[in-house]
């Protein structure tokens, strides 16, 4: 029993000491593209407007993974909110590879998705993603000065849909390593693929 434990402990370690070196990595390889090469974020993402059809939503990804796994990936099971998680994701389209890995590679699977298809596969989250990174790197990382930008722009006119927008894009870009906890672009090299 204490063996098992140990070699459970063992293995989260190892996990979490990858994720932490993958993160340093990519931190190194940020500061320098950052450096040599500034991306000016658009209002529009590959010809999608960031103002128009934003909408709200209210659960993550990370959350959405954890379900599927919970229910053997049977979207039959999941609520409504979830079944637009997963529609906003494309996840039937890459379910097969994602149920054989672990998180770390299905983030990956889930990004290499999002930088090889066209914006239009892809629901709302990718949206509130790119937004949060446009605002906080354009105009600063506050949650006031997003709410300002998103009722300004006429996106909406709500505080529970800002909040909403600005959750889910915050938590899936935090959550896919596209954005630091401010909001503001933590994978240059990431974007830099994805916009252009």
């Amino acid at each position: 029993m204490i063996k098992k434990i140990l070699k459970k402990f063992k293995e989260n370690i190892k996990e979490e000491i990858k994720e932490e070196i993958l993160k340093e990595i990519n931190q190194s390889k940020n500061e320098y593209f950052k450096e040599n090469e500034k991306i000016k974020l658009k209002e529009n993402l590959n010809g999608r407007s960031i103002h128009k059809k934003v909408i709200p939503t209210v659960y993550n990804l990370s959350n959405l993974l954890i379900k599927l796994k919970q229910n053997n990936w049977n979207y039959s099971e999941l609520k409504q909110w979830e079944k637009r998680c997963y529609k906003a994701y494309d996840i039937a389209s890459m379910e097969t590879r994602l149920k054989e890995k672990d998180l770390t590679e299905q983030k990956n699977i889930i990004r290499n998705h999002i930088l090889s298809n066209d914006i239009d596969c892809f629901g709302a989250h990718l949206v509130d993603i790119y937004i949060v990174a446009y605002v906080s790197e354009n105009y600063g990382t506050k949650k006031e000065i997003f709410e300002k930008y998103l009722m300004d722009n006429d996106v909406t006119k709500r505080s529970g849909s800002v909040n909403a927008i600005y959750q889910v894009g915050k938590n899936d870009g935090i959550f896919l390593g596209i954005l630091n906890n401010d909001g503001t672009v933590l994978d240059w090299d990431f974007m830099k693929r994805w916009i252009s």
